[in-house]
């Protein structure tokens, strides 16, 4: 086998060496960043796909990449699934929202709806948080807590995924997005509208158990969290206001995956929005 050897990737097959043309430059972006981001995972350089090259035997590696922006709620959810699960090796590549790398020809052949965060696992591509969460939990994890494999347990969990993509996520990205990407010089009253309902729907649910799925923590919480957090930094979360959640949030917070894999870019997250606030409060 030689150096041209193909791997499959979004159901086309590509030589390493155009995969290596194509989507070397994604690999940096301008977006500041703890310096500490790039010792939180294991990111595997892409010669990793090659261990041996020329002899008699060439040994492949593949390894999990995943397309990803760090502040991004739902790219956040992910790094937090990837740190519980202690998932050692994983391809990290950057795609820079602001020089509107998602919708390069190349990556839009991989996910045509030009979102992030992507996984791929060898010729398998999935394209949504929660969809690539529980991939992740089915493939590596150790047990079934996170997402119960029991068909009730799992339905409560699925339903709290639904209700962070449908209700929580358009809170978060309605907020962020036009204040990060448009120019907006505040939040609309709408938007804090929709977010306050979100937590108290998130209240509700709180008042029947310590988690939002059951008694344990499971994926539901970890994805939620995610976004969550992100509204907050918009809508504090009052203790007075909303007690069951502002407990919630604060176990949330205590565990070692969010504090190494949420916190660094929710505050790159807080930091965008600080100054385009401050931007839009000079122009007034």
């Amino acid at each position: 086998m030689t150096f041209r050897t193909v791997i499959s990737l979004a159901n086309k097959v590509l030589p390493v060496r155009v995969l290596r043309r194509n989507f070397g430059k994604a690999c940096v972006y301008s977006i500041p960043q703890p310096a500490e981001l790039s010792d939180q995972f294991d990111v595997v350089n892409k010669k990793s796909f090659v261990d041996q090259i020329g002899g008699s035997k060439t040994e492949v590696k593949m390894v999990l990449k995943l397309y990803k922006m760090d502040f991004s709620p739902p790219v956040r959810a992910v790094f937090m699934v990837i740190e519980a699960l202690e998932i050692p090796d994983v391809e990290m590549i950057d795609i820079n929202l602001f020089q509107a790398e998602h919708y390069k020809e190349e990556y839009i052949k991989i996910n045509p709806q030009h979102t992030i965060p992507v996984l791929i696992d060898d010729d398998v591509v999935i394209c949504e948080s929660h969809a690539i969460s529980t991939y992740l939990v089915d493939k590596y994890g150790k047990d079934d807590s996170l997402y119960p494999k029991d068909l009730k347990k799992r339905a409560m969990v699925d339903q709290r995924l639904f209700f962070d993509s449908g209700i929580l996520f358009p809170c978060a990205r309605g907020a962020g997005e036009p204040l990060i990407f448009r120019g907006a010089k505040g939040f609309s009253p709408e938007i804090i509208s929709k977010i306050t309902a979100g937590y108290v729907f998130a209240e509700r649910f709180l008042s029947r158990s310590p988690w939002l799925a059951g008694d344990q923590l499971t994926l539901a919480d970890i994805c939620c969290v995610s976004t969550i957090s992100s509204m907050d930094i918009v809508v504090p979360i009052e203790e007075a206001t909303y007690p069951n959640l502002y407990k919630w949030f604060k176990r949330c917070s205590e565990f070692d995956f969010y504090k190494k894999k949420n916190v660094p870019g929710l505050e790159i997250m807080r930091g965008y929005v600080k100054a385009k606030l401050a931007d839009g409060a000079k122009e007034q």
